[in-house]
C-alpha cells in the first residue's frame, strides 16, 4: 500500500504517546491533538481548500480511512462544529501530519447520533496528512477529479468482480467506465446532451443497501426526478448510463465510487469510496427542458 510507511510511523507514535512520553496540546473545547511539522510548507488560511488523507480508528481498530485511496477535500472555513478536525485546519501547514484523541462520549453529550457499533466509552483516533492547498474551489475540483481519475482503474476492476460474482450478463460500460445492464430497451432516440428527463431511481450500495428512492411505494408521491443531461449537476457515472437509454428504458447503472461521490462520500448514507447501484426507469424525455409557465415565480427548493 502506498502510505504504508507513513500508517506505521502514526501507529508507532500512538503507542509512544500512550506512555505519556508525547507532547500533546488542547483546543479551547477540549480537543486533543499533536502536530507534526517542518515548518516548511504554506500555512493554511481561513477560505483556502485543503486536500488530504484521514483514518478514523475506533479504539484499536481502523473504522475508515482514505489512505491508498481518493483523498479527501475540504474549505478551510473556520466556521466548523466545534470539537472536530475543523478547528486545527489554520494551525496546519502543507506536508503536515496530525494526530487527534477524540472522546466519543463527548459527541454522546452533545447529541449527536453515533453508529450503532460505537459504545460509549470508545477512543476516536483521527490521523490526517495534509498533501496540498488550493485558493480556489475550481483548482480543487480540478484536482479532485484527477485524482478521482487514477483510481478509476481499480474501482472498475472491483464493480466488474461484483458483476462477475453475481452472475450479470449483458454489460455495457459507458465512455466514462460505469457500467449498464438495460433490463427494457424503451423506443426512440438514444438520450443525449441538452435533452430533459424525468427519470425513476432507486440508489443502492453494492452491499444491497437501498440509500434512496422514488420508485418504491412510500416514495411514489415524490414524482420523479426531472434534470437536463449535462446541464444541471448530477453524478457523472449517473448521467453517462442515461445516456444510453431511451423513453421507456428500465436499466441498472453500476457505478464506480470515483464516478459517483468519491472519497467524500454523502454522509450519512453513503460512505467514503461506496460504488453505487441505480435502478432506473426513464419516463419521459423531452428536447429540451420546458420553458417556465408565464406569471409564475419559482420557488426554492425545500
Amino acid at each position: 500500500m502506498r502510505y504504508s510507511a507513513f500508517i506505521i510511523f502514526i501507529l508507532s507514535t500512538i503507542a509512544f504517546a500512550s506512555c505519556g512520553k508525547l507532547d500533546y496540546k488542547k483546543t479551547g473545547s477540549g480537543l486533543v491533538y499533536k502536530i507534526f511539522s517542518d515548518g516548511k510548507g504554506d500555512s493554511v488560511k481561513t477560505g483556502d481548500f485543503i486536500k488530504f488523507h484521514i483514518e478514523n480508528k475506533v479504539n484499536d481498530s481502523v473504522y475508515n480511512t482514505t489512505f491508498g485511496k481518493d483523498p479527501a477535500y475540504a474549505q478551510a472555513s473556520g466556521f466548523g462544529t466545534k470539537y472536530d478536525i475543523s478547528e486545527l485546519w489554520t494551525k496546519m501547514r502543507k506536508g503536515d501530519s496530525v494526530i487527534v484523541l477524540q472522546s466519543l462520549d463527548t459527541f454522546l453529550k452533545k447529541g449527536v447520533q453515533l453508529p450503532p457499533e460505537i459504545k460509549k466509552g470508545d477512543r476516536l483516533i483521527v490521523t490526517i496528512k495534509l498533501l496540498d492547498i488550493f485558493k480556489t474551489e475550481s483548482a480543487t475540483n480540478a484536482d479532485r477529479e484527477k485524482a478521482s481519475l487514477a483510481n478509476l482503474p481499480a474501482e472498475k476492476e472491483a464493480v466488474k468482480k461484483y458483476l462477475d460474482e453475481n452472475k450479470i450478463e449483458g454489460v455495457q460500460e459507458t465512455s466514462s467506465g460505469a457500467f449498464v445492464k438495460i433490463i427494457e430497451p424503451g423506443t426512440g432516440d438514444l438520450i443525449d446532451s441538452g435533452n430533459y428527463v424525468s427519470v425513476r431511481y432507486r440508489g443502492s450500495l453494492l452491499s444491497g443497501t437501498v440509500f434512496e428512492s422514488n420508485m418504491d411505494s412510500a416514495t411514489i408521491s415524490k414524482g420523479p426526478l426531472s434534470f437536463t443531461i449535462n446541464v444541471d449537476r448530477m453524478a457523472k457515472g449517473f448521467t453517462d448510463g442515461i445516456r444510453l437509454l431511451r423513453k421507456g428504458s428500465v436499466a441498472k447503472i453500476y457505478i464506480p465510487s470515483s464516478l459517483a461521490y468519491g472519497s467524500t462520500g454523502n454522509p450519512p448514507a453513503i460512505g467514503p469510496n461506496e460504488h453505487l447501484i441505480f435502478d432506473i426507469k426513464i419516463e419521459d424525455v423531452q428536447e429540451k427542458a420546458p420553458s417556465p409557465t408565464p406569471g409564475s415565480v419559482p420557488q426554492p427548493e425545500k
